[in-house]
């Protein structure tokens, strides 16, 4: 149970997280690479206040970007490609994480598809998470929804992470 204080102080990380991930999306355009996105994901989160992240920001271009912790690798950012971000914040040790996908131009039917299967697994998430439910359960049930849709080899990773206080290596509790 977090304190008022830790609220708090998870907020801003969440603040300096929303200004990277403005920052990086910003910078998305064609020729672009993904190192180019990194830095321009860095300098936001810096500038808006956060400080030394537990763990590097996540920047993945095109397959690439279904993979777990996958970072940049001097890509270049072509029309249709779609760009994976996962950005943190830090405030007095205390962090906040935040996924989000771009498609640079029309996305094509199976990013459609895969968005699509990622809101309704998101609901299906949120409406699992109740007093006593297990992190399996939550997991459980945003996965199962994916599997339903025949996407279930393009889920990789589990659902959802702590948030609160973390130290060097990790952004985690």
């Amino acid at each position: 149970i977090k304190s008022s204080q830790e609220i708090s102080y998870i907020r801003k990380a969440a603040d300096t997280c929303k200004a990277a991930i403005r920052g990086c999306i910003d910078s998305i355009e064609e020729g672009v690479t993904e190192n180019d996105i990194a830095a321009a994901t860095y300098y936001s989160s810096i500038k808006a206040g956060s400080e030394y992240l537990g763990h590097a920001m996540l920047v993945t271009n095109g397959q690439r970007g279904g993979l777990g912790f996958t970072t940049w690798e001097r890509n270049p950012i072509q029309q249709g490609d779609s760009v994976f971000l996962e950005m943190g914040g830090t405030y007095k040790r205390y962090n906040a994480c935040l996924s989000r996908g771009v498609v640079l131009g029309e996305p094509s039917d199976l990013i459609k598809r895969l968005a699509d299967a990622s809101r309704g697994a998101l609901e299906r998430a949120i409406e699992a998470m109740k007093p006593g439910a297990t992190s399996a359960s939550v997991d459980q049930a945003a996965r199962g929804y994916i599997e339903s849709l025949g996407l279930g080899e393009h889920f990789k990773h589990r659902c959802g992470y702590l948030i609160g206080i973390g130290f060097p290596p990790d952004w985690g509790e």
